[in-house]
């Protein structure tokens, strides 16, 4: 199953990141403090808005999980 999103700025149907068959690293790094996932790509920027993954209270479980010294996961760095 596809899920696709109009993208805001052209318009284009752009589908969401699907971990089966993307890669992480092809379409997501990290802000330099772990902190912000940032899409690199169309599929990348349209799945991190769409699925709000930079929500404040994400961000502050990241922020908790650093401490924790449990985050960032060492496969997306």
């Amino acid at each position: 199953m596809q899920h696709w999103i109009i993208e805001s700025a052209t318009q284009q149907k752009i589908r969401l990141f699907n971990p089966r068959i993307d890669i992480w690293k092809n379409h997501f790094e990290w802000s330099a403090d772990f902190l912000y996932i940032i899409g690199k790509t169309p599929i990348g920027k349209v799945t991190v808005d769409a699925l709000k993954l930079n929500r404040i209270g994400v961000v502050n479980l990241r922020k908790l999980m650093i401490l924790g010294k449990i985050h960032p996961p060492l496969d997306t760095v």
